[in-house]
Parts: C-alpha cells; sequence; structure tokens
C-alpha cells in the first residue's frame, strides 16, 4: 500500500461521521486536560511556595522538592493536551486537502 491510499483510506473512514460534533468532541476533552493541567500547576506552585519563608515557617526542601515534581507531571499533561489539539488540527487539515484532491 502506498502512502496515498492509506490516507484515502484515513479519509473514509472518518466521512462517516458527523464531523462538527466528533471534532467538538474532541476538542472539549483536550481542553479539559489542559484545564486540570492548569488547576494542578496552581496547587504545585502554591505548595512550593509554602515551602520557603515567603508562605511558610521556613525552608522546606522536601516539600520544595515534591512541588517541582508535580509541576513537572502538571507541565506534561498540559504539553500533551497541546499535541493532542495540534493532532486533531491536522486531521482535519488532512481532510479538507483529501477532498480538494478527490473533487479537482
Amino acid at each position: 500500500m502506498t502512502i496515498a491510499s492509506l490516507l484515502r483510506e484515513y479519509a473514509r473512514r472518518r466521512a462517516g461521521a458527523p464531523r462538527r460534533r466528533r471534532r467538538m468532541r474532541g476538542m472539549i476533552g483536550w481542553r479539559s486536560l489542559q484545564v486540570v493541567a492548569v488547576a494542578a500547576l496552581i496547587a504545585c506552585l502554591d505548595l512550593a511556595l509554602k515551602a520557603t519563608p515567603v508562605l511558610g515557617p521556613e525552608w522546606n526542601p522536601g516539600r520544595l522538592l515534591y512541588a517541582g515534581s508535580g509541576m513537572v507531571t502538571a507541565l506534561t499533561l498540559f504539553a500533551l493536551g497541546a499535541i493532542g489539539i495540534g493532532q486533531r488540527r491536522l486531521a482535519e487539515k488532512l481532510d479538507r486537502l483529501l477532498d480538494s484532491r478527490d473533487r479537482g
């Protein structure tokens, strides 16, 4: 099989369901993942500030390390959401290109 035939088959399979509804469902999922990531990032920032003399009684290196590892996880969730949104947009653009090629 060639790449072009695989892409055509991909477009045909996706053409069966209504596009707008499927697109919105996917975007809501990715955006909600990003919202959870932002909430986790804010919670980790609060935890990190409580590990310093700014909001806490003294320096707490264990709590600071724990907050840092949570921030890495939150940023990873945010990046996964961005990758999913980009993938969704790329799939839509691919569908449009294949449709225009088949018509022309």
